[in-house]
């Protein structure tokens, strides 16, 4: 077979709401999908193993046991592509390196103050500048190493950006709001 290196895989360090209580600088990475299509590169009967160690990786054992959520530091994986072509069943293999990268998750404050303006002509809107509290949420941490976005719904918020609905509000500083 004939793997193709890839790009390192990034994840961001799982944080409390995926299970891990800390910044700790782990991560879980899907190794199956995409990250397996990318390698394999429209070869057909290739089989893909994972390994954490180049000797495993030589000897086809012991795999990853569950690529499609494996929980990791940054390190570097070793992939085993093997020719599974049933009409020469030759077993050979190549091995390609993988480099799996943990970004470290941004701390977030566990209280933001509230944001509070008047009504001024009494139509149930007001104008907010939801950037107000962006030295709270950023602490003591440099705001150009993180990205600061402002959405309608926690949903959005959590959602990578695909569609309409899952963009973060274009102007922050003049946001129109409704009681």
């Amino acid at each position: 077979p004939s793997p193709t290196t890839i790009a390192p895989v990034e994840e961001c360090d799982t944080m409390a709401n995926d299970g891990d209580p800390d910044n700790d600088g782990d991560a879980i990475f899907d190794l199956t999908g995409q990250v397996t299509t990318d390698i394999i590169n429209g070869e057909a009967f290739v089989g893909l193993s994972f390994h954490e160690t180049i000797a495993a990786a030589e000897l086809g054992t012991p795999a990853i046991a569950n690529p499609a959520a494996y929980q990791t530091v940054s390190r570097t994986i070793y992939v085993r592509a093997t020719d599974t072509d049933p009409a020469t069943s030759t077993e050979c293999y190549r091995i390609v390196e993988l480099e799996l990268i943990v970004q470290p998750a941004p701390v977030l404050p566990t209280t933001i103050p509230d944001l509070t303006e008047c009504d001024d002509d009494g139509d149930g809107q007001a104008l907010f500048d939801l950037t107000q509290n962006d030295a709270v949420i950023y602490g003591t941490q440099t705001p150009a190493a993180i990205t600061l976005t402002y959405h309608e719904t926690l949903a959005s918020a959590e959602a990578m950006v695909g569609s309409a609905a899952d963009m973060p509000i274009a102007d922050p500083v003049n946001y129109l709001a409704s009681a």
